[in-house]
């Protein structure tokens, strides 16, 4: 597996600019998956469809993309296994720990003692999907662990959305639902194993 975290640099000792191009595909063990929700820029695009086409790639997930909201639609409708428009980090979360961050700095950096600790956190709405998962019996481990996490988070619906309609993509992203992260939900009926797996990805377990 490989997963892409980097900010786009253009310069210094380790550009990030089309890093995953010809030469790094060309030493990728054959079968690989490929994924990536860092920055569209770090990939040249043609080198990844090569790539999926020879085999060196099995699957891809992509959330960012070269030339957004112009996509390349051969690596949207053949290539890419995932595909989803920029919104990885768009959970309801990560934009309350944005708006928090922000306020905090602005008012450290002010002197407005009574926000420095300001939080949002107890202000965001419930999961659309209902916060309690029941697991029901007889499932495997992994199982138990993807019916968890496809209840908190399904992300083939988000790529079924952007497939359908590669020109809604700035729409698709402006008018995204609310989408909670693991801490909000609550699991109960998975067994001793699966528990600890789901507690170390962040739900809470019963």
């Amino acid at each position: 597996f490989i997963t892409l975290h980097v900010p786009l640099t253009e310069s210094g000792a380790y550009p990030t600019l089309k890093m995953c191009g010809r030469e790094f595909f060309s030493k990728v063990r054959k079968g690989a998956v490929f994924i990536n929700t860092s920055r569209g820029e770090a990939v040249d695009t043609a080198a990844l469809k090569e790539a999926k086409k020879s085999g060196v790639i099995s699957k891809i997930a992509v959330d960012v993309w070269e030339n957004e909201p112009d996509i390349d639609l051969e690596l949207l409708q053949t290539h890419a296994a995932i595909a989803t428009s920029h919104i990885a980090g768009y959970s309801t979360d990560g934009k309350a720990n944005g708006t928090t961050v922000s306020v905090r700095r602005v008012a450290s950096a002010l002197g407005i003692k009574e926000l420095t600790n300001w939080s949002c956190h107890d202000q965001l709405p419930s999961p659309l999907e209902g916060e309690n998962i029941t697991v029901p019996p007889g499932l495997s481990v992994e199982e138990e662990i993807k019916f968890a996490v496809l209840h908190s988070y399904d992300v083939l619906r988000d790529s079924e959305d952007l497939k359908r309609d590669a020109a809604q993509f700035e729409k698709l992203r402006g008018s995204y639902r609310i989408r909670r992260e693991f801490p909000a939900f609550k699991v109960e009926g998975a067994g001793s194993e699966a528990n600890e797996i789901l507690k170390n990805l962040g739900f809470v377990t019963g």
